[in-house]
């Protein structure tokens, strides 16, 4: 199946699903909530990610499922804590999606540095926010943001002496085309030329 079917084939069973949805809160079937749509449509990103063979959807699809499931548990009161407590949560989702992201692709190990410092910012921020530690994160990163120049440097850095950043150009392509010259005539000896 080309990667076009397959992308119309998703999109065409996340609407079908979609809508099911919509039609089952008109006729009382189903309680809907807006965030539903979201895991529906995270829920086809990753599995696009999984049957194909490119990998660049699991971004997405991790952080719009992950922002789903979240959602939907603060409609059904799961997490019912109020959102000025709640918002590091989305640092953590942002992270998983880069370290889900760095899974797939273990090559670009630079993805785990915005993975891992979001989520420790997130994890932070949320234990801040519940009195389990005093600390300020904010003045940990102010005092410590640098910190995260020098990682990409320094992968930047460990990138260029593997050559990612200095790729040989390819060499020109010679056209099909296939031009005849014609073989130039060895000079006449003077035996040949019978005027002398």
């Amino acid at each position: 199946m080309s990667r076009d079917r397959k992308h119309g084939s998703y999109f065409g069973l996340t609407l079908i699903i979609i809508g099911l949805l919509f039609l089952f809160n008109s006729f009382g079937f189903w309680h809907f909530h807006w965030s539903q749509i979201l895991v529906v449509m995270g829920i086809f990103f990753c599995a696009a990610a999984f049957t194909g063979h490119d990998r660049g959807p699991i971004f997405p699809g991790a952080i719009v499922l992950l922002l789903g499931l979240f959602f939907l548990l603060r409609e059904y009161d799961i997490l019912d804590d109020p959102m000025y407590y709640m918002w590091p949560v989305f640092l953590i989702i942002v992270g998983s999606a880069f370290l889900l992201l760095f899974i797939f692709r273990p090559e670009e190990w630079g993805l785990m540095i915005p993975g891992g410092v979001l989520i420790l910012l997130g994890l932070l921020f949320l234990a801040y926010n519940y009195d389990i530690f005093g600390y300020n994160p904010w003045r940990l990163v102010r005092d410590y943001w640098p910190i995260i120049l020098v990682l990409i440097g320094i992968k930047m850095l460990l990138d260029s002496r593997q050559g990612k950043y200095h790729k040989e150009p390819e060499p020109e392509k010679l056209s099909e085309t296939v031009v005849e010259i014609p073989a130039e005539k060895p000079p006449a000896s003077p035996a040949d030329n019978p005027q002398s």
